[in-house]
């Protein structure tokens, strides 16, 4: 039997290192013909993703068909042996580096299973490992004259690059497919193959250049974030992974055929502004799918969590009738002579047992037919050894009335000698603890619910750290792009001749940093609202030009559409300006994205009563069916895309706890003239001082 363990290990073992490095072969060969700077240097290098991967799933023992498939690969392509096996093990060096961070900082194969783990898997995997490679490999080019010295530093950036953006595609999903079996309902399966067609077919339009704006310098690549969005928060982050490399292969592959809005660069610009620009895609997608995930779940514990505290109070009130079934137990004495055999009861026996006493035999064998045929070879053992050794005996065991109804009893008896020396007689008594029994086990279960109540209301505290975190750790990154993407835009504002397709270039990446600093805004919100700690800071405000001054700044954004205010005089109310602009814009951004072309977005403002303010947002929409309408306002919630399109839903959810926050309310409801009507009412006068100028404490 242990041989026969040791050779299924070794076949299993050879057959793991022969499939690694093919794989690797393959995908090398596959990356290396994407080298322009240099033949050994590719800005897409899916091995080191395959060999990080592999460290990871199948266990650091497979290093040398890394080592061996880096060597064949690079050996057939350009430069002198030696220079190739120096490549081979810095390749080898950094997949080892990569697992061993990724082991050590993120969890190994829980990377994925919080933002924080993502962003340290990115720290070891994407950014740090892949520097080994790149300095070991470029430094023995130039040393074996593959490689001019001058060239150093773009050779290098190449060749980190594409084995950063191979560890931050690949890996995650070798990793994530290497766990448990998935299992989707009928539905679930539809919405997947859903977008699975919506990613190939995005992708194919995006970067293929299907679509009549291809070449014009549009930003068309931000379409692709959508599709990732709706990824991670149905799905999680497994079909997130393997999205982001579907994507990324098809904008690859458009990219090298002079398609899409980055293959009219040269070809040694296109693929690295390709790569940055789906590894920031990837890296955020996957953020977004870990903080779902995690959230999702501390959720479901907090609705079984509910259901554990009716139960628990059902218990409670079952309590007190239990302690007085404790009360009214029994306790019965009991005698047997043994030599004849003779078994005497006292009344309570008799009254535990459930016969009269005309019932009962008073033999040993009439008292074991009503024990528990289950129990019955116990106690006949129990009361022989006792017998025998002269020693006491204690033990637990059940009885079955002449109704079928069981009973538990705790028997307890002695050996009397005779003058003798030889056993003459058993007495004992016999206590009737069903109930008792019954009590411990339903304060057992009692601790057991109110044990996961505390677990489930940590898990809830968990939550809430968890949101602040994981916003925190979007922003920072964040922070410094932004700011790195303003620099740029000046040092290009303040070149004599600047390129135009570079202004649109630099226009493009400001404005998608602008909507991931809004995404991320949308997150920090969320978890302010969920930890009670959004606030607001009321003034007394002129609410009629107040929302003119909102509505003038959004025009530019409205582009043809006409924005109509419709007012009937100045209405004064007291609001927070910042908080409220946020709600107006959320809603006209909402309306505008379902107004028909050329239809107006009308907004009325007016005073109902002295105790009310109404600010309306209606469009010519599709509107919003009836069963949708209370739910709209929920975290995540998504309406189907014939009647309201697709979409987070924190805008909605976000703008109801701001409304609440003023003691006011938003709803929806059918537009006069078709489409959908927002409703925001805010009372007239000052909120409750305890929503103003302070944090609220979560809620009870």
């Amino acid at each position: 039997m242990d041989r026969s363990n040791t050779l299924s290990g070794r076949w299993r073992l050879v057959v793991e290192l022969v499939g690694v490095f093919a794989v690797y072969v393959a995908a090398g060969k596959l990356g290396l013909a994407f080298a322009v700077v240099n033949p050994s240097a590719s800005a897409v290098w899916a091995p080191t993703g395959i060999a990080i991967g592999a460290l990871l799933t199948l266990g650091m023992r497979v290093w040398p068909a890394i080592l061996l498939g880096a060597f064949v690969v690079n050996v057939s392509t350009a430069g002198s042996p030696i220079v190739c096996l120096d490549i081979a093990i810095g390749n080898t060096l950094e997949a080892l580096l990569g697992a061993y961070l990724v082991q050590r900082l993120a969890g190994g194969r829980r990377a994925f299973a919080s933002p924080n783990r993502v962003f340290r898997f990115a720290l070891g995997a994407v950014l740090v490992a892949p520097m080994v490679s790149a300095t070991i490999g470029v430094t023995s080019l130039a040393l074996g004259g593959s490689a001019e010295w001058s060239n150093f530093g773009t050779i290098w950036f190449t060749w980190w690059l594409g084995d950063a953006a191979g560890a931050l595609l690949v890996t995650p999903v070798l990793v994530l497919w290497n766990g448990p079996r998935l299992s989707m309902t009928r539905r679930q399966a539809i919405e997947a193959a859903g977008v699975t067609l919506a990613v190939v077919a995005g992708g194919l339009a995006v970067f293929v250049g299907l679509h009549p704006l291809d070449g014009k310098g549009y930003p068309i690549e931000l379409l692709a974030m959508p599709l990732l969005v709706w990824t991670a928060v149905r799905f999680g982050p497994r079909a997130t992974a393997s999205a982001n490399a579907l994507l990324a292969a098809i904008a690859v592959l458009g990219t090298v055929q002079g398609s899409g809005p980055f293959g009219s660069f040269l070809p040694s610009e296109s693929l690295p502004l390709l790569q940055t620009f789906i590894g920031v895609a990837a890296l955020t997608s996957l953020v977004l799918a870990a903080a779902v995930r995690r959230q999702q779940r501390a959720e479901e514990t907090t609705r079984a969590t509910e259901e554990q505290l009716r139960l628990i109070e059902e218990r409670r009130q079952a309590e007190a009738a239990l302690r007085d079934a404790q009360a009214i137990a029994h306790l019965g004495s009991w005698s047997w002579d043994i030599e004849a055999d003779v078994v005497a009861w006292s009344a309570e026996m008799y009254r535990v047992y459930g016969v009269e006493p005309g019932q009962f035999d008073a033999t040993y064998e009439s008292f074991l037919e009503h024990v528990h045929p289950n129990d019955r070879d116990g106690v006949s053992h129990t009361i022989g050894a006792s017998f025998s050794s002269r020693e006491p005996f204690d033990f637990v065991h059940r009885i079955v009335r002449p109704d079928g109804s069981e009973r538990t009893l705790h028997a307890r008896g002695a050996v009397v000698i005779g003058p003798d020396g030889a056993p003459v007689r058993m007495v004992g008594t016999g206590h009737d603890i069903t109930e008792l029994v019954q009590a411990a086990e339903e304060r057992a279960a009692l601790s057991r619910e109110q044990t996961a109540r505390a677990q489930a209301e940590a898990a809830v505290r968990e939550r809430d750290t968890f949101l602040s975190v994981v916003a925190h750790e979007l922003r920072t990154p964040l922070t410094g792009l932004r700011l790195a993407s303003q620099m740029l835009e000046r040092d290009v504002a303040s070149a004599v001749e600047p390129s135009p397709l570079l202004v649109r270039r630099v226009e493009r990446v400001n404005d998608a940093v602008e909507k991931l600093v809004q995404l991320v805004g949308r997150l920090l919100d969320v978890s302010r609202v969920e930890a009670g700690r959004l606030a607001i800071q009321p003034v007394p405000s002129e609410v009629t030009g107040f929302v003119a001054d909102v509505v003038e700044r959004y025009r530019p954004q409205a582009g043809s559409t006409p924005v109509e205010l419709h007012t009937n005089g100045p209405v004064q109310a007291t609001l927070d300006p910042m908080r409220v602009e946020q709600v107006l814009v959320n809603l006209l951004n909402n309306a505008l994205r379902f107004s028909p072309a050329g239809e107006p977005v009308v907004i009325d403002v007016a005073q109902p009563s002295p105790e009310g303010v109404r600010i309306a947002v209606s469009d010519r929409g599709p509107g919003v069916a009836a069963e949708h309408r209370d739910r709209i306002f929920e975290r995540f919630y998504q309406v189907d895309s014939s009647t309201r399109g697709t979409g987070l839903g924190l805008g909605l959810y976000i703008s109801r706890e701001i409304a609440r926050l003023h003691s006011g309310q938003l709803w929806v409801e059918s537009a006069a003239l078709g489409g959908a009507r927002f409703v925001l009412e805010l009372p007239a006068t000052r909120p409750p001082a305890d929503l103003l100028d302070e944090e609220l404490g979560p809620a009870s």
